[in-house]
């Protein structure tokens, strides 16, 4: 339970927190340390898979961490050709990941999901673009977007969607700026982020769009306020969106592991706690719940270069659910655990609040004004999820609940 607090004293829990959160050392994938794995989260557990090893040029296993028992088990190979430069994202308890480049040198287009229940692949409908390493991959309400990336012709800058429920792609509109590859990327608020990267010539953007989904059209934000980067991670939490590590604007590593969150109701950013020790090309992270969990990658520059196969973890939850002036007071959700609906405690109908509730990933599951009475959850699957509460449009109250 929380209670209204002063803006002065809002801010001073906000920088004791900040300060008091580290990163934490957990246990290193017992595979080889690698470039460019693909990471996500489904039902509690991270995965990575493929890469490319200091003895390979592009990988197939794939590994299953356990955040309870900080262990990691080793799985079936990963069906697809062996590959690097290869991207990944999740949507309803399950993953998609794609596109790459084989050992041969050649550029992927293919689409695949893997079912974390029964432990199967599919191979999906192949992309009509070209062929690509690391593009843009993101999956908004059952559509995945992909554009950007490169390949044997140079930078691209085309924007396809693939639509889950049909298997099939369709062409849109190209992103509004010049052909990058290894740019940045998550969803947000119903849409889709994405800039920064690498271009032509050796530039490394600090440019940042939007692809309005429902509008199918491309919006400029503000410029990334730090150095352009390119070749680091990204995630999402629920609305709030997560860029960390990678090389700087010289292409080559920044001083620290700078890790940055974005605020779509205000276009701006904020930065975080860096990771330990210098930044990192082409690592890869997860989030379950309000822990971010990142690793591997190569620390270019330095007595420690070279590839990593270690894996760090930071606690977001005090960050991401500061109080604010604005809050409601006393808010609860019950019952808690539920099973079929839920209410809220402290909210009425006057105050015209809307919720967004998102699963363990960070997808959102359901979003609905609150005018007060139940709240149907009977089509969540079993799980603990996040209710975000907003109101103004600012998120004043973030709870966690169980459905059973």
């Amino acid at each position: 339970m929380r209670k209204k607090i002063t803006s002065l004293f809002t801010a001073l829990l906000f920088l004791g927190t900040l300060t008091a959160q580290t990163w934490e050392q957990k246990s290193s994938n017992p595979g080889d340390g690698r470039h460019h794995p693909v990471t996500f989260s489904l039902d509690g557990k991270g995965y990575m898979t493929t890469g490319t090893t200091n003895s390979q040029g592009g990988t197939d296993d794939f590994y299953q961490y356990d955040p309870v028992t900080d262990t990691w088990t080793t799985l079936p190979d990963f069906p697809g050709a062996d590959r690097s430069f290869s991207i990944g994202d999740t949507w309803d308890g399950k993953a998609y990941i794609g596109f790459g480049l084989t050992p041969s040198n050649f550029s992927l287009d293919d689409l695949w999901e893997y079912d974390a229940t029964s432990g199967n692949w599919t191979e999906l409908a192949t992309c009509p673009c070209a062929g690509r390493l690391h593009p843009t991959f993101v999956i908004e309400d059952g559509l995945l977007f992909v554009g950007m990336g490169n390949n044997n012709s140079g930078n691209l800058n085309d924007w396809w969607e693939y639509n889950i429920s049909t298997d099939t792609w369709r062409a849109l509109a190209d992103l509004p700026g010049p052909g990058r590859h290894h740019p940045y990327m998550f969803s947000s608020n119903g849409d889709v982020y994405t800039g920064l990267g690498h271009g032509n010539g050796g530039v490394i953007f600090d440019t940042w769009y939007k692809w309005d989904i429902t509008n199918e059209a491309w919006v400029q934000m503000n410029d990334f306020p730090s150095e352009g980067r390119v070749a680091g991670t990204q995630f999402s939490i629920g609305d709030r969106g997560f860029v960390l590590s990678g090389d700087g604007d010289n292409h080559s590593s920044m001083t620290s592991g700078e890790f940055w969150e974005y605020n779509h109701l205000n276009d701006s950013w904020r930065e975080l706690p860096p990771h330990p020790g210098i930044s990192r090309w082409a690592p890869g992270s997860f989030a379950i719940g309000d822990v971010v969990y990142f690793g591997a990658g190569e620390i270019r520059l330095g007595t420690d270069a070279g590839l990593e196969n270690d894996m760090w973890s930071f606690d977001l939850d005090a960050i991401v659910s500061v109080a604010t002036e604005d809050q409601l007071a006393e808010i609860t959700v019950y019952p808690n655990p539920a099973t079929s609906s839920i209410q809220l405690k402290g909210v009425s109908p006057e105050d015209n609040a809307e919720i967004l509730i998102t699963n363990s990933t960070g997808q959102s599951v359901l979003k609905q004004k609150y005018n007060g009475g139940e709240i149907n959850i009977m089509n969540l699957k079993a799980g603990f999820y996040f209710l975000t509460l907003q109101k103004n449009n600012k998120s004043v109250e973030r709870i966690k609940f169980i459905k059973h």
